[in-house]
């Protein structure tokens, strides 16, 4: 009896070790998609002139004037990056 016992908890063992590898292999393949997800959000930041990092898309830009991030239809300058509402303003255009 003593043996059945032993084969049994040998194929337990065996079951619970084919489990966890089930399972780090999966929580790998997780980490794998979290971390390519990270890096492509990582690749949408820019850093700005004052040296903060912000969030800025492609047809995005920062507002030297007012240092907000508004869309490319908004750039008034390109070479002095200011956004229209800033070029209007007498005060910072």
């Amino acid at each position: 009896m003593a043996t059945t016992e032993a084969v049994l908890q040998t194929r337990s063992l065996e079951q619970l070790m084919e489990a966890r590898e089930r399972k780090l292999a999966m929580d790998e393949e997780d980490g794998d998609a979290l971390l390519d997800e990270l890096i492509s959000a990582l690749a949408e930041v820019r850093l700005l002139s004052d040296g903060n990092e912000e969030l800025i898309r492609e047809d995005e830009f920062s507002c030297r004037a007012c240092d907000l991030i508004v869309h490319r239809s908004r750039l008034f300058d390109g070479e002095l990056m200011i956004c229209r509402d800033c070029a209007a303003d007498p005060i910072r255009g």
